[in-house]
């Protein structure tokens, strides 16, 4: 039932599609264009106020440095001794 279904769906579709086809084949779409096309931007007059940003940028010292939150470790020995007996 279920693939009767799909071959009629399949065929439906199809014939569809021929029919498109065939009609799009007899009356192409034809598009006639200018050669040269002139924009006049004399008539384009924009009135209006410029204006600027009222903040200015602030610019901090470069030369700021800050300190680290994490110490690095010089050795993890002690550490491996304490969990040495739980590998085994």
């Amino acid at each position: 039932m279920k693939t009767l279904g799909l071959a009629i769906g399949f065929l439906c579709f199809v014939g569809f599609a021929q029919a498109e086809s065939s009609a799009s084949s007899k009356n192409p779409p034809s598009k006639t264009y200018k050669e040269k096309t002139t924009i006049d931007f004399e008539a384009a007059v924009v009135d209006g106020q410029f204006q600027t940003p009222d903040g200015s940028a602030v610019k901090g010292d470069s030369n700021v440095g800050f300190d680290s939150m994490l110490e690095p470790r010089k050795s993890f020995s002690d550490q491996m001794m304490r969990f040495s007996g739980a590998v085994r």
